[in-house]
């Protein structure tokens, strides 16, 4: 006994029937964008940009953290000077 084209395209229907985790995800994959802008949500592109200006932050504050160790070693020697400037000529500078 032969099986029917109905019983064939019915098997064949079960076989490929979609679970709920495959619809949701060709959901997610269809609608994305738009759920994106609707909730704002963030991506990994967004993560990684964010991640990027701290790090070019944390750079400038490095650099400016380095010029300050460089140069508060001469503003105390500036000061110094002065000091002694001040104590040899007997002048008082005013600072502001």
């Amino acid at each position: 006994m032969g099986v029917s084209t109905y019983e064939r395209m019915n098997a064949s229907t079960r076989e490929q029937a979609l679970s709920m985790s495959r619809r949701i995800d060709l959901y997610l994959s269809d609608n994305m964008p738009d759920l994106i802008d609707k909730h704002d949500l963030a991506t990994k592109r967004d993560m990684l940009e964010i991640k990027k200006k701290f790090q070019q932050h944390d750079d400038s504050v490095d650099e400016l953290t380095a010029w300050k160790e460089s140069t508060t070693p001469r503003i105390d020697n500036v000061k110094s000077r002065i000091e002694k400037l001040e104590k040899k000529n007997s002048i008082s500078v005013v600072s502001k």
